[in-house]
């Protein structure tokens, strides 16, 4: 597979690396002069990041497809990656910011910008000569892709191949160089000494191995943050049946196949060096000894994660390590389905669509691993306007869970890790509604979300907790949702996170007289809602 990268010839002077095709004639306003660059650069409105972002998409696009000459390429790159990286740090949800379609056209120019010096260096027939410019084209085309991949994770768009080719391609090409752990002086790396081709490529496919899709918002960037600090100690090694598989992940390194947990029984036929093993056992001890830092000496988080709370770090922590090493069979088989169902997110509306509900006498069979199913006459538009429900297509289901598609015009992306309230209307019997989970989101061509939702187990009754006065905290009406396992040890109740006190006792309003009830200790969590273990006073 490296054949194109081991000689000089007339093939290795042709370019390698995708970028745009030049104009036909020169545009007189492109700005190829370091100098001038710089002064344009200063005077940009830093106030409205967004028109920031724009001015230099469009800038960077003319410089990208200039048919001219551009001896200063390098230095005008160097240029336009201070302003690049300070509008990457900016929140999404902060007024003003950037959208994440300028975002990756950002990325994505910046991408092609160093492709170029890849290229031109390629084309030089003394190419050797050129092993330091070459190195930082490689590096920094290399992190602008990735940051361009972490980006459309970030809006679950989990099926994109071009970039992953191009990054192993890039990376391929350092390491026939035996330039993949030289370090690059990258005044944006927080961590100088992994400012290498190897750390960025290590990196991004650490993050990839989390499965993205299942993430939930603002994950994917908190987990690629913090692997920086030690993502090159996942190690490359020679793919060998009589390896040890825990840990070891298959990787293509032409980036045609996905990477996938090895197997020796199934790997036989894959041949090496385009077929790798990545061992990222190292990573994950540095996982398990933070964890186990917090969860029985009591430090505070680690690096990366110190913003979080010492419960959500270690949370996010067990998850990454799950996602890594544990890969879960489905439990039942998905068959096909049509039609369109309705669906209310969150705690708040779910209890609001079923206090008006009549909920059907009989419980779900925990064996077989059945939701709650809850029949309801016709429930009518007698809703309050925050209640709302979104109109989704169902594309397929199973004992255990549904797909569901729904716009992405209409839908928010913080959706992992909902709870929602499915209603599917019948013509001639009651509806029926069934309560889950979100546990994976993907997008779907450009219009189209799928989310993949989990059916709760037990029995589940719309609660209204009052809290009974002292104490301290929020002393509001709380709507919850409570849980019937069939055995008071297994029963929990859920409410919008944060919003319960553990060991405060709280009337439950729908029953005469009110029983007190006492949650005690949180069982799990999600940003949106937690789950909490509870006593009867």
């Amino acid at each position: 597979m490296f054949q194109i990268f081991s000689r000089p010839n007339d093939s290795m002077r042709r370019p390698k690396f995708t970028v745009p095709a030049p104009d036909t004639i020169e545009n007189p306003h492109v700005e190829i002069h370091p100098g001038s660059l710089r002064q344009w650069i200063a005077s940009l409105p830093y106030a409205s990041p967004a028109r920031v972002a724009e001015a230099i998409i469009t800038n960077l696009a003319q410089l990208n497809r200039f048919p001219g000459r551009v001896p200063d390429r390098i230095e005008l790159m160097e240029l336009y990656r201070l302003p690049t990286t300070r509008l990457c740090r900016i929140a999404s949800n902060k007024p003003g910011a950037p959208s994440v379609k300028q975002i990756r056209q950002l990325m994505q120019e910046m991408a092609y910008g160093h492709k170029h010096i890849v290229n031109e260096c390629l084309r030089q027939k003394s190419w050797l000569k050129h092993r330091k410019r070459l190195l930082g084209g490689i590096y920094y085309a290399i992190k602008f892709l990735s940051l361009d991949q972490l980006t459309t994770f970030e809006g679950y768009d989990c099926h994109t191949t071009n970039a992953w080719r191009e990054i192993l391609q890039l990376y391929n090409l350092s390491e026939q160089q035996n330039q993949q752990h030289d370090l690059i002086d990258d005044r944006d790396q927080a961590v100088p000494k992994n400012a290498s081709a190897a750390h960025q490529l290590k990196r991004i496919l650490l993050l990839a191995l989390l499965d993205p899709c299942h993430l939930k918002a603002g994950e994917a960037r908190l987990c690629y943050g913090y692997l920086n600090q030690f993502a090159g100690k996942a190690r490359f090694e020679e793919l060998k049946s009589e390896a040890d598989p825990a840990g070891r992940y298959i990787i293509d390194m032409l980036g045609e196949v996905p990477p996938r947990l090895f197997d020796p029984d199934t790997s036989g036929t894959l041949a090496s060096p385009r077929f790798r093993l990545l061992n990222i056992n190292p990573v994950s001890k540095r996982l398990h000894q933070s964890l186990r830092k917090i969860e029985l000496r009591g430090e505070a988080p680690p690096m990366g994660l110190q913003h979080l709370s010492s419960e959500d770090a270690a949370g996010t922590l067990r998850d990454m390590l799950k996602s890594w090493h544990i890969r879960k069979e489905r439990s039942s088989k998905r068959q096909d389905a049509y039609g369109q169902v309705t669906v209310a997110i969150g705690i708040s509306s779910i209890h609001h669509f079923l206090a008006i509900a009549t909920p059907a006498a009989s419980k779900p069979d925990e064996e077989e691993g059945e939701s709650v199913t809850l029949a309801s006459g016709n429930l009518g538009g007698g809703f309050k306007p925050r209640h709302q429900r979104l109109t989704c297509k169902l594309t397929n289901c199973s004992k255990t869970g549904v797909a569901i598609h729904l716009p992405l015009q209409s839908s928010s992306l913080k959706l992992v890790g909902q709870l929602v309230l499915i209603t599917e209307k019948h013509p001639d019997q009651p509806d029926s509604l069934k309560i889950g989970e979100v546990r994976r989101a993907l997008k779907r061509g450009g219009e189209m979300l799928e989310l993949g939702i989990q059916f709760l187990k037990g029995h589940v009754m719309p609660v209204t907790l009052n809290p009974i006065g002292g104490g301290g905290g929020d002393l509001r009406t709380q709507p919850c949702l409570y849980v019937d396992r069939g055995a008071p040890k297994k029963n929990t109740l859920l409410s919008t996170r944060g919003q319960l006190k553990t060991g405060r006792e709280y009337l439950v309003a729908e029953q005469i007289p009110a029983p007190v009830i006492v949650p005690t200790e949180q069982a799990s969590s999600t940003p949106y809602y937690e789950r909490l273990k509870v006593r009867y006073k």
